[in-house]
């Protein structure tokens, strides 16, 4: 039959010739429809742009009016709120705690009805280091300090920089209701946000909702994703914000307030490019920057729960934004069970199709097979499971700074997503309506849906790792985030519980941090510091920064007076009795009462402490301060024989070569920075020499309180206090009340393992928002996993680390981190503790 067609056409197939008549035949066949095809494109394309033309860019954007609220209205019936909110740390989770994240997002979104849709916006863009200019710099309190805090100033602006190739990424979520009014929107915008803030606390993402302003802004960058915000004007637009008439207060009325004569699209004006144009079918210019708006097309059976990472992934501005329709549930019921009933009618017709071929009639095709199995699969989780159906529309825009620089980002994301069984499709003709649909407003513009359940929207996650970056003041630098290169920036005083302490092997960096954290303390803010030193590794830092060192032993000449008494408390009797409770953990030491005192002993303390002090109290000076011999001298005045036990022991620390702690304070005690080196102090003379400390710490703090200075406390080699009953239990008394007088402890421990199987001792813990996890011995680790509550993932990175990483809790937040400083700097010389370095440190000097 087809051989007689080609006969009639003039040629015989059989003959060699006429091939090349039948080639002629297809060409001149292909050209003519061709013709045709590109002259209808053509004429498509120019009645687009005309249209497009006579449209002013105002008119362009997918909304009507903005209120000061944050309530924006999309058309007429439809109004839309914008929230921000933060990353969570999903990626460091067990398997189970992400199980958990899945349905928490799940089910946030099954709370939505079906005249509610919310929009998902990733909006990646160049990080602007002038907006974090006061966060990144650290400004010298004197001349000696300007090139160390220029260096340091340096070192953070550049991690700063390489975070994440340049560029931030942050997520909103959009939620769009039908209601008559702005004011039953309004109504019901306050349900669904209480609903929201449940679920993202659940989810420990804090979350925020958008003003009006705010949302202004946030229109203004999708709009100068590549550009400088400084330079395009985003300073000057809350200023001009305040003058348009869409921003009216947001109580009842708003839509019959009087309009301004800056007229209805004035917010508009100044929020919208300067330019947009579309001068090809799958592109456009806004402003200087040409951009293109595409739809992701989901093919995968299933997807992995960092998809919309994976496609934000590159290094390029973008915005990727998710629709998300919930469909009501009877009709997807409904729906469902008419799509099984046509796969049963299809399974029947192949059967029949294969009986008459002579088959056996039980081989069905695979793909019915497979649509069977997915709907009958889709109508029970309906039906017994907590699923919904939804809609999904993805859209991604691109940029470049020229249109090659497009179509390279455009094949590069096209790359990525063919593994993710996902395809990239093109909208051509359709980018004003793509544009719309991609900024975050609530409007879908762009019908591309995918028909998905709850489980299948739910992995759709937009979370990753937490960031802990604080935009405040007195923020100081603590590394940098080992997953993302961001820097971590924190203020501990923040906190609830500002008390941390600092666990790592021997060399794995934690005498370095403590120090960095000093000198970021002393760089960045008015708080005083304190140090206790076993191992004499500050002294050196200290007398470079101009403060006191403090050096305690038998032959020292540097005195404290353990009976010093501050009259910053409420009340002398308050003092008094702080004064009282230590000395009775000092002669609990020196009596060797490991049980505590005797009552008796007790009584006597008691009542020749109140006696030496009456001078003081009379007339307050240094003169009339008491010291131990005063109390000496007051015990043998007793008559009862326990006091002269106590007077025996004690004789020694006045009269004997204990005698360091039987003189007056001649030290600058004054000083903001402060080290008490004990190094030197052995046995009982180290036990006082340390609770002697602590209580120079207590009256320190509440001398500071009363000037609204915080102190810092920094106690190297812990588990030295810890190992006395005293020290410790001093110690544990300072973690759970040091925070109401502006106190900050900090101490720094080898042996995780002793320190955490000691219940008394997980008192410490427990009373501690900051801790700083560095390399811990596998066992330790163990440990550490229960305790803390840690997943695999994050104990990875303290078991082996590297000297100077490991993980960082921050208020329940554990974040992995790197604090690597270069070693030719300034910085890096002043904090080093290794032998090798200080011996190259010492030939240089």
């Amino acid at each position: 039959m087809r051989q007689e067609n080609m006969r009639k056409r003039g040629y015989d197939p059989r003959n060699m010739r006429n091939r090349e008549i039948r080639y002629n035949h297809y060409k001149e066949h292909y050209e003519e429809r061709n013709l045709k095809k590109t002259s209808e494109i053509e004429e498509k394309t120019r009645s687009d742009q005309k249209t497009q033309s006579d449209l002013s860019v105002e008119e362009s954007l997918p909304f009507e009016r903005m209120f000061k609220d944050g309530i924006l209205r999309v058309e007429k019936g439809k109004y839309s709120k914008t929230l921000t909110f933060e990353d969570t740390n999903y990626t460091l989770m067990s398997d189970d705690q992400k199980t958990a994240i899945l349905k928490l997002w799940g089910g946030f979104l099954n709370t939505l009805d079906d005249d509610t849709t919310c929009e998902l916006t990733l909006l990646k863009h160049p990080t602007d280091p002038s907006s974090m200019k006061k966060v990144l710099t650290y400004e010298a309190k004197d001349d000696e300090d300007q090139e160390l805090a220029e260096e340091y100033s340096k070192i953070i602006r550049k991690n700063y920089l390489r975070s994440n190739q340049g560029f931030t990424l942050e997520r909103y979520l959009t939620v769009t209701v039908k209601a008559e009014s702005r004011e039953a929107a309004a109504r019901r915008f306050e349900i669904i946000e209480e609903s929201m803030q449940y679920s993202f606390d659940k989810l420990d993402a804090k979350i925020k909702v958008l003003n009006g302003q705010e949302r202004m802004k946030l229109l203004h960058k999708c709009f100068h994703l590549r550009s400088n915000p400084c330079k395009s004007g985003i300073d000057g637009l809350h200023r001009e914000m305040e003058k348009v008439a869409g921003l009216e207060e947001g109580i009842g009325g708003l839509d019959r307030v009087p309009r301004l004569k800056t007229g209805e699209n004035a917010n508009k004006t100044v929020i919208s490019p300067e330019r947009l144009d579309f001068p090809k079918p799958s592109s456009m210019l806004i402003n200087d920057t040409a951009a293109s708006v595409s739809a992701v097309d989901i093919d995968a059976a299933e997807l992995t729960d960092d998809f919309l990472l994976n496609i934000v992934e590159p290094a390029a501005p973008m915005i990727l934004s998710v629709h998300i329709k919930p469909q009501n549930k009877v009709k997807a019921v409904k729906s469902v069970k008419q799509s099984i009933t046509e796969i049963e009618r299809s399974k029947i017709d192949s059967q029949k199709h294969a009986f008459r071929q002579g088959f056996d009639t039980d081989i069905v095709s695979v793909n019915i097979d497979h649509y069977d199995h997915q709907a009958k699969e889709l109508l029970d989780g309906l039906l017994n499971k907590d699923e919904r159906l939804y809609l999904v529309t993805m859209l991604v825009m691109q940029t470049g700074k020229d249109e090659q620089e497009l179509k390279d980002n455009i094949k590069l994301l096209e790359g990525r997503l063919q593994p993710l069984g996902c395809r990239l499709m093109r909208l051509s003709f359709q980018q004003e309506n793509a544009l719309q649909g991609v900024l975050p407003v609530g409007k879908d513009a762009i019908c591309t849906d995918r028909q998905l359940k709850t489980s299948g929207v739910a992995i759709l996650l937009p979370f990753n790792t937490k960031e802990l970056f604080q935009k405040r003041r007195e923020a100081l630098y603590y590394g940098t985030n080992a997953l993302t290169g961001y820097p971590i920036m924190l203020d501990r005083k923040a906190l609830k519980t500002p008390s941390g302490v600092i666990l790592g092997t021997p060399g794995g960096g934690k005498s370095f941090a403590a120090k960095r954290e000093i000198l970021n303390v002393l760089l960045r803010t008015d708080d005083a510091v304190i140090i206790a030193d076993p191992e004499a590794e500050y002294s050196s830092l200290v007398r470079r920064r101009h403060g006191q060192v403090i050096e305690l032993s038998a032959m020292s000449r540097d005195y404290i007076n353990p009976l010093d008494i501050s009259m910053d408390y409420t009340t002398a009797s308050d003092a008094l009795q702080m004064k009282i409770n230590f000395l009775f953990s000092f002669f609990e030491i020196i009596l060797g009462r490991k049980d505590g005192l005797r009552y008796s002993e007790v009584t006597i303390i008691d009542r020749c402490m109140r006696k030496v002090y009456e001078p003081y109290f009379f007339y307050p000076d240094e003169e009339t301060m008491p010291t131990l011999e005063n109390f000496y001298q007051a015990l043998l005045r007793q008559e009862d024989p326990a006091a002269k036990e106590i007077a025996m022991a004690l004789e020694i620390y006045v009269h004997g070569s204990m005698s360091v702690f039987n003189h007056k304070t001649n030290v600058d005690i004054k000083n903001r920075l402060v080290s008490f080196d004990i190094c030197r102090l052995d046995g009982k003379l180290k036990k006082l020499g340390m609770l002697t400390i602590q209580d120079h710490v207590w009256q320190k703090v509440a001398e500071n309180r009363k000037h609204g200075i915080n102190t810092r406390f920094i106690i190297d080699e812990f588990h030295l206090l810890l190992k006395e009953k005293q020290t410790a239990d001093f110690s544990v008394e300072i973690w759970k009340r040091f925070r109401k007088w502006g106190g900050i402890p900090t101490g720094l421990t080898q042996n995780s393992k002793d320190f955490l199987e000691n219940p008394q001792l997980m008192n410490i813990l427990d009373n501690s928002e900051f801790i700083y996890l560095l390399n811990q011995s596998e066992d330790d680790g163990k440990i550490l996993k229960e305790k803390l509550h840690l997943s695999d993932e994050q104990l990875s990175f303290v078991t082996n680390a590297d000297i100077g990483s490991g993980l960082l809790i921050y208020g329940g937040t554990a974040v992995p981190f790197k604090d690597q400083f270069p070693k030719d700097s300034l910085m890096y010389r002043d904090l080093t503790t290794k032998f090798s370095d200080l011996h190259r440190k010492k030939q240089r000097d």
